[in-house]
C-alpha cells in the first residue's frame, strides 16, 4: 500500500511539472507572437513615418533647387550687364598688360 502510495505520489507530481511545462511553453509562445505583432505595428508606423518625411524633404528639395537655379539665372544676368556696363576697364586692362609685358623698359 505505501509503494502504490509514493507511485501515486509521483504520477501526481509528473503530472503537476508536465502542467507546469505546457502552461511555461504557452506563455512564450504567446510572448513571442505579441512581440512579432508589436514589431510588424512598429515597423508599419516607422515605414510611413519614413515615406512622410521623404517626401517632405524631396518636395523642400524641389522647391529650394528652382530657388537657387532662378538666383543663379539672376546673378549672371546682373552679372553679364555690369561688365558690358564696364568695357572702359577692358580696354584699360589691356593696355597695363601691353605697357607691362611686350613695351621695353
Amino acid at each position: 500500500m505505501v509503494v502504490k502510495k509514493e507511485k501515486d505520489i509521483l504520477q501526481h507530481l509528473l503530472g503537476i511539472e508536465r502542467a507546469a511545462s505546457e502552461l511555461v511553453l504557452s506563455a512564450q509562445e504567446e510572448a513571442d507572437r505579441r512581440s512579432e505583432e508589436s514589431a510588424q505595428a512598429l515597423r508599419a508606423i516607422f515605414q510611413k513615418q519614413y515615406e512622410t518625411a521623404s517626401k517632405e524633404i524631396q518636395a523642400r528639395l524641389a522647391t529650394e533647387r528652382q530657388d537657387f537655379l532662378r538666383n543663379r539665372e539672376e546673378e549672371l544676368n546682373q552679372f553679364k550687364k555690369d561688365l558690358e556696363g564696364e568695357e572702359w576697364q577692358r580696354e584699360r586692362f589691356n593696355a597695363l598688360c601691353q605697357k607691362l609685358f611686350f613695351e621695353e623698359r
